[in-house]
């Protein structure tokens, strides 16, 4: 068909090494002009290998596809294979050296929440996370050890303060504490009936500020640096004038603190002295009668004077006597008695130094009576 179209036909040999080609001529109608040649075996094999080579090529070609697949899914499944054994590998090696600190955070985590009885598990392959771990075990061991050691001194304290405060409200006393601040921290059922405050309100305000003539007292002590201090004071309490007796206690601060305490005891003396007046006016009474009825035995014996009788005394006894009794008759005058701590020994007759004194006491009272008139 090929030939009668034109076109030249080559005849490949098959068997034989011989070659041809048909042709149909154009000049003549219905005519074909047929060549063959003798071709060397050599060429026709190699022709033959080239033919192969290239059909099978060919083949390999319209097969490529699928052997690129066949060739490619194992490399891919292969390196699919390694990048997920790289990951799990990556992720276990990860884990090993999060887990630790990880079992930290966890730990800090509970004993932020108050739970000491945690614990971190050392490797000692962790290397040096394994030595933070450690070192935060026998930091927990510490903060527990320390934090029984201050329960236990807060029980005992707690224990102490009820113990004090049983014993506080069982004191006729009032006891007042102070902090080196002069604010008051304490004060007793005592301290609250006598000076008629209330222990609500005087917590937290200044001692000087609830009661002024105690804190003055206070102050004074406070400055005398003395262990202990005793002072008393007349002030109105309940619309009566009442005596106090106020002693200020330095309580020095715990391990050597330069922080003081203070505790004030407050003493209601007023019955007392009242007594001791009434004591000492009676025994000034008695012993101005016996002196009145020794002058009169001595008038009555010739008019003499009374002999002195010379014994050691101390002045100051005479002196307080003869003061108490013109005190008692001059209510308007405020006596103030300044003897000092030493005594005044010597060898005097009590009644008539006593006397004396009241003599010139007595005189010193009229003449304040002089200067007011004028």
């Amino acid at each position: 068909a090929s030939a009668a179209d034109g076109k030249p036909v080559l005849i490949e040999p098959r068997t034989r090494n011989i070659m041809g080609a048909i042709v149909k001529l154009r000049e003549i109608d219905g005519l074909y002009l047929y060549t063959i040649r003798l071709v060397d075996p050599e060429v026709i094999k190699a022709r033959q290998i080239v033919k192969s080579n290239t059909a099978e090529y060919r083949g390999l070609e319209d097969n490529r596809r699928t052997s690129q697949v066949a060739f490619a899914l194992p490399y891919l499944s292969l390196t699919l294979i390694i990048i997920l054994s790289a990951i799990w590998t990556g992720i276990a090696v990860a884990d090993r050296l999060v887990r630790p600190i990880r079992q930290l955070i966890g730990a800090a985590d509970e004993v932020a929440t108050g739970n000491l009885d945690v614990a971190v598990p050392v490797r000692p392959s962790d290397g040096d996370v394994a030595s933070l771990g450690d070192t935060f075990n026998k930091m927990l061991m510490e903060l527990k050890s320390q934090r029984n050691e201050i329960l236990s001194a807060k029980d005992l304290i707690d224990e102490r303060r009820r113990f004090s405060e049983a014993v506080l409200a069982g004191v006729t006393a009032g006891v007042i504490g102070v902090d080196p601040y002069g604010i008051v921290t304490i004060v007793n059922r005592s301290a609250e009936t006598m000076l008629a405050i209330s222990a609500t309100a005087a917590l937290g305000q200044n001692l000087s500020a609830v009661l002024p003539h105690v804190g003055r007292v206070f102050e004074i002590g406070r400055k005398s640096g003395r262990p202990v201090y005793r002072e008393q004071v007349t002030f109105y309490r309940a619309g009566t004038e009442r005596t106090f007796n106020v002693q200020i206690t330095i309580e020095a601060g715990d391990n050597g603190s330069e922080d003081k305490s203070y505790v004030v005891t407050v003493d209601d003396i007023t019955d007392l002295v009242q007594a001791q007046r009434s004591s000492a006016w009676a025994d000034t009474i008695i012993r101005q009668v016996e002196d009145i009825g020794r002058m009169v035995d001595e008038f009555s014996a010739f008019a003499r004077m009374p002999k002195p009788e010379m014994k050691a005394i101390d002045l100051r006894d005479s002196l307080r006597e003869a003061s108490f009794l013109v005190e008692v008759s001059r209510a308007d005058i405020t006596f103030e008695r300044i003897f000092g701590n030493e005594p005044l020994k010597g060898t005097f007759d009590s009644r008539l130094m006593a006397q004396a004194f009241g003599n010139v006491i007595k005189n010193a009272a009229e003449a304040i009576d002089g200067l007011d008139a004028e």
